[in-house]
């Protein structure tokens, strides 16, 4: 499946990228995180936990976000049943293709961003959009 969403963003990066947001919001959270990550953003995409829908997104294919969803679902039931501390607010996942995917889950949001790793600046997402996006959100 992994497979044929790289072979999809391979495509899709020769048009111009699709960008979808439900709420104006929801668009300057996208914008920041094209703006702030430039050309090491691969897509990314914005729901409510537990949702069907997307509610914002950038170069996403929707049948990911099950896949998404399923991943944080078993990492908190993983972490439950071999008595680690809970699950946060985000996780990392290095996958081949030079990309990692990062799971954000601020408040009643996911927002999974997929990055080029060769070129990603993760501190700064980190240190310094991921609060900006959380004043955006209204949860300082």
């Amino acid at each position: 499946m992994l497979s044929g969403f790289f072979k999809n963003l391979v495509f899709q990066s020769r048009k111009d990228p699709v960008i979808y947001a439900a709420d104006a919001q929801l668009l300057i959270i996208i914008n920041k995180l094209r703006d702030e990550l430039g050309d090491s953003l691969i897509s990314c995409s914005i729901s409510k936990k537990n949702s069907k829908a997307v509610l914002a997104s950038f170069n996403f294919q929707e049948s990911m976000l099950p896949l998404y969803q399923n991943i944080t679902v078993f990492l908190e039931h993983a972490l439950i049943a071999a008595s680690f501390p809970k699950l946060k607010e985000s996780f990392k996942i290095k996958m081949s293709h030079n990309s990692i995917l990062i799971g954000w889950l601020p408040a009643s949001y996911q927002i999974f961003i997929l990055l080029d790793e060769s070129i990603a600046n993760i501190g700064i997402l980190e240190g310094i959009i991921f609060p900006e996006i959380k004043e955006i959100l209204g949860k300082p």
